[in-house]
């Protein structure tokens, strides 16, 4: 994700946000479309709950999913986005999206003297960021 100067992972992201082991909710662009929203469920830190982090100013987010070419195949079908769907028909191989969360893990990141971000700021005339934000399910940059 490229974002704005107003939200950064490590420089402005609030204290008690653990590094990994949140839960990603939800991830997608803001429905006016400028900002990039995440959000987690922290079940460690001293501030548990559900939260919203949000990228302003996101001129551009890459998402992408983890599961190899072997894991699509099997698990093709509605089945798998639903975990009762899932469970009703006999537990079928192949990976269960029914959960509706992802594990951050290594979790949200900051792109030291990003290249992408360089050119971002250098079009805009603004100051720009690249984090990235991997969990078990995707990765999202």
């Amino acid at each position: 994700m490229i974002a704005g100067s107003l939200w950064h992972p490590f420089d402005e992201s609030p204290k008690w946000l653990p590094e990994v082991d949140v839960a990603v909710l939800e991830h997608r662009f803001a429905s006016h479309g400028r900002d990039y929203v995440m959000i987690i469920e922290d079940s460690l830190s001293s501030n548990r709950g559900q939260h919203e982090l949000v990228s302003t100013d996101c001129v551009r987010a890459d998402c992408e999913t983890c599961a190899g070419n072997e894991i699509w195949p099997k698990s093709w079908g509605h089945a798998f986005t639903d975990y009762e769907r899932w469970t009703t028909a006999k537990e079928p191989d192949g990976d269960v999206r029914g959960t509706n969360w992802s594990l951050a893990y290594p979790g949200i990141r900051a792109i030291r003297n990003s290249a992408q971000a360089a050119e971002w700021s250098r079009k805009l005339g603004k100051q720009k960021y690249e984090t990235t934000l991997e969990a078990d399910r995707f990765f999202c940059d």
